[in-house]
């Protein structure tokens, strides 16, 4: 029980649990999958690097079975954990800055309680003129405003708001471009943990999900190139596997596609 590599092994099996059901629509392979990563999680500690990835990915699953059955115990769970995570990120913060950012995301949360759409397009337009200003200016201050405020709409959209899978698709790009630039392994971790959630919330026939895919498999793999950890490129394979079954033989993209899974 005690093997380092369990943890990780029980984690793909949930990706690969989740994948099939996202093919074939068997809530069984849902909650099986959802048993590898309540496992997975135990055998995280409190301090492990990997807790908050493993409470975000529970939460997200819990979150999408609680929309499919209603079971407000899902949704509590979901929630319950979403907040563990949190805490646990606000706690590696370890400059002023970070700080910062993750006490604003703090004071958005009461904001999330109370659900409104005008809150929530409030928050959305913020996001949006500093992404827009970014692009503009491809300045660090602005891409760091883009950051946080894309973390304050995520804080205030509910799960299972049709517009959560694009809020969290634009943070994951962002963290990721940050990461780019400054080579902080924290924002390639988050972006990371936001791509898998988005790819939850998007099934099987929906155009963004093959592309989103790809995205997360290269995520995955630039982690790999940095670790070494093979989990991780085992894990890129299998969604560069799903997303090129999902992508129609004559697309245009599909070369692209090929050419990501053979480079793995």
């Amino acid at each position: 029980m005690d093997h380092p590599i369990r943890p990780s092994s029980l984690t793909n099996l949930g990706n690969a649990l989740r994948t099939r059901f996202n093919l074939l629509s068997d809530v069984a392979d849902l909650d099986e999958s959802i048993r590898q990563y309540q496992e997975a999680l135990s055998l995280h500690p409190k301090d492990h690097t990997d807790r908050p990835d493993c409470l975000n990915i529970l939460s997200e699953v819990l979150g999408l079975r609680f929309h499919m059955t209603g079971d407000k115990t899902d949704l509590e769970g979901s929630t319950r954990l979403s907040q563990e995570a949190l805490s646990l990120t606000m706690d590696c913060a370890n400059d002023a800055d970070d700080a910062a950012r993750f006490n604003d995301l703090n004071d958005a949360m009461p904001l999330a309680k109370a659900n409104t759409e005008s809150s929530l397009q409030e928050a959305l337009t913020a996001a949006q003129d500093v992404f827009d200003q970014f692009l503009a200016s491809e300045r660090d201050v602005d891409l760091d405003g883009c950051i946080e405020r894309w973390k304050n709409a995520l804080a205030i959209c509910p799960i299972g708001h049709e517009i959560r899978s694009s809020i969290l698709k634009n943070l994951a790009k962002s963290l990721q471009t940050r990461f780019d630039w400054s080579g902080d392994m924290g924002d390639l971790e988050e972006s990371i943990c936001h791509r898998r959630a988005a790819i939850l919330l998007w099934p099987t026939g929906h155009p963004i999900r093959p592309p989103s895919l790809r995205n997360l498999g290269n995520a995955l793999r630039m982690r790999f190139n940095k670790r070494g950890e093979m989990a991780d490129l085992d894990e890129s394979i299998c969604h560069y596997q799903e997303a090129l079954f999902l992508q129609p033989v004559d697309h245009a993209d599909r070369p692209t596609f090929l050419d990501s899974l053979s480079n793995s």
